[in-house]
């Protein structure tokens, strides 16, 4: 592909209601995922560090620290597909099946790479909208572990 930015377009997200057993590569990918239907957007993704910080009194400069990691969530939106195996799995995160339990995800990227998450559904939604708009279906995933990045084939 050369040096040319690539493309989001060609992107599969898919879900597996358990979760790996070992926080790795190779435990994401003994699972079986669930492709989600028509997702429309993928959102930022990636760890933020709180900053913890003190000021002695006898240099009076603050001394900052990294304090505990927050990796964020995946508020994911998709076209409402009646059906769709991979969004009812997500919804049943929420309240039913796999109420507040870790799930895994995977998404692969258009060249082949693969980013796979961890996390449980903390909001499940749909929208109806006015007449000139598609039935949409959100998910909320509360990613709890460091996200495991897989280089491209």
């Amino acid at each position: 592909m050369g040096n040319c930015a690539l493309s989001s377009i060609g992107m599969i997200f898919e879900v597996s209601s358990t979760e790996p057993a070992t926080q790795d590569p190779a435990g994401f990918a003994a699972l079986t995922y669930t492709k989600v239907g028509v997702l429309l957007t993928f959102p930022v993704v990636g760890g933020t560090a709180d900053i913890t910080s003190s000021d002695p009194l006898e240099t009076g400069q603050r001394c900052k620290s990294q304090g505990v990691i927050d990796w964020g969530q995946l508020p994911l939106e998709s076209l409402y597909v009646e059906g769709d195996a991979g969004l009812e799995i997500m919804h049943q995160g929420l309240n039913g099946t796999f109420k507040g339990q870790d799930m895994a995800y995977k998404g692969t990227y258009p060249n082949g790479a693969i980013r796979y998450y961890r996390g449980f559904v903390s909001a499940s939604t749909e929208t109806v909208g006015s007449a000139s708009d598609n039935i949409m279906s959100g998910v909320q995933v509360e990613i709890n572990y460091e996200p495991i990045r897989v280089a491209a084939p």
